[in-house]
């Protein structure tokens, strides 16, 4: 399974785009699972990115870099 990766801000803001507050892990444990939604690549649908692609994207101060599990049908 490859790793990847959402860069939010602090609370769980999107910074590069986007609407919505994600669920965020605590001390408890991870988050909560976010809805499903319509994929339409670079368009809509939860936008993650590989280790690789870290240093373009979690880019400023209050940036938040979370592990996260995707659970891709089809």
């Amino acid at each position: 399974m490859t790793a990847l990766y959402k860069i939010v801000g602090v609370g769980g803001w999107p910074i590069h785009g986007g609407t919505g507050l994600w669920s965020m892990p605590t001390a408890d444990g991870p988050g909560e699972w976010m809805p499903a939604v319509s994929v339409d690549a670079c368009r809509s649908g939860y936008h993650l990115c590989r280790v690789e692609d870290l240093p373009k994207w979690a880019d400023g101060p209050g940036t938040v870099v979370c592990e996260c599990e995707a659970d891709v049908a089809g």
